[in-house]
């Protein structure tokens, strides 16, 4: 096939393996099966970002509106854009360290300024579907946080 990969509907599927969480703040690694590649992740925030940009540079799934930004000159990321390839190491030079939690994480749609797919925890067996990129957020803290809260999103079936 001249030397490029197929984009299925699942090449946009990553793994998420958490080493740590404190206060809130996630870190881990995220790789991509597509590119048989890892990235190092220090946040929440670079998690979505590097989601964002294996997206992006598959062209899948499409994007259905245009991202707002303040400086419409430097376009929606006014950061320095790095393809997923690029950013990532590959799969021989992951790092295998203390786990925490893994996900799989499966974006099917980039909808209404959002995402849309299903997120599996993969230590509990448990899988849900996420209707905004605040709900999988809130479904990974929830897996990784230990106190109690009414308000919090849950993977238990209503």
């Amino acid at each position: 096939m001249n030397g490029t990969s197929l984009i299925t509907a699942r090449s946009n599927m990553v793994v998420v393996t958490v080493s740590s969480y404190e206060n809130k703040r996630l870190r881990g690694e995220i790789y991509s099966e597509h590119y048989q590649k890892t990235a190092q992740v220090n946040d929440s925030l670079e998690l979505l970002f590097a989601m964002e940009q294996l997206m992006d540079s598959l062209s899948f799934p499409k994007i259905h509106m245009e991202p707002r930004t303040f400086n419409p000159k430097k376009g929606p990321c006014s950061g320095p854009k790095k393809e997923a390839a690029i950013m990532m190491q590959t799969k021989d030079e992951k790092g295998e360290g203390q786990r925490k939690a893994t996900f799989v994480i499966h974006v099917q749609f980039r909808r209404n300024a959002s995402w849309q797919g299903e997120i599996r925890w993969v230590d509990e067996g448990k899988t849900q579907i996420f209707r905004s990129t605040l709900e999988m957020i809130k479904l990974i803290d929830d897996a990784l946080e230990s106190t109690d809260d009414a308000d919090r999103i849950t993977w238990e079936l209503e």
